[in-house]
């Protein structure tokens, strides 16, 4: 994994969303916006090689940008505070489970299972669903598993955007997913 940067774009012309994209077609980031802007910075903290295609568009129409890319702006996490762990069991490996209907899963077993709709995930969004199964191994409550992940993830550069967007894509099954969205929402707006 290459270290991220912090990337600004700039436009003559407003853009209403901007995404970057490597060679494969994984998406590194996304983000639309509800009125055209001429300026945005984000972080982009994955990618997987040297090749990402950052595009700005209006309308789903193409717009010309500048782009500047600066050492990796990291998001003080400081302010979250982790409980104390109330169970420990280190993981050995991470398998793939190609018949769960889960994006992921945590094992008694020592290992975290991922699922096919894991791998339906955009790119960005994969490292938080794993930081989180990470976290199951300290915890057991989804709450504090939430915890540990957001606090690793933005001290890897993510960004907290794209924390809420992986919690309202990987917890469609779940009945705390409002509950566990506003905890994430009101830790996030402490940045």
């Amino acid at each position: 994994m290459k270290r991220g940067k912090t990337i600004t774009i700039k436009s003559n012309n407003p853009f209403d969303s901007i995404e970057a994209i490597d060679k494969k077609g994984n998406v590194h980031y996304y983000r639309g916006f509800t009125k055209g802007l001429n300026k945005w910075t984000f972080n982009l903290a994955f990618p997987t090689g040297s090749h990402v295609i950052i595009s700005a568009f209006k309308n789903k129409i193409p717009v010309a940008i500048k782009v500047t890319v600066k050492r990796l702006i990291r998001k003080d996490s400081s302010f979250i505070t982790l409980p104390k762990h109330n169970w420990i069991k280190p993981h050995r490996k991470i398998a793939f489970d190609p018949n769960t209907p889960q994006i992921a899963y945590n094992e008694v077993g020592n290992t975290i299972y991922l699922g096919k709709r894991f791998l339906a995930l955009p790119y960005f969004i994969r490292p938080f669903v794993i930081l989180h199964e990470t976290g199951h191994n300290y915890y057991f409550e989804e709450a504090d598993a939430d915890l540990y992940a957001i606090k690793n993830y933005l001290d890897l550069g993510g960004n907290p955007s794209e924390i809420l967007y992986a919690l309202d894509e990987g917890l469609t099954d779940s009945g705390l997913k409002d509950e566990r969205i506003k905890l994430a929402y009101n830790k996030l707006m402490r940045i």
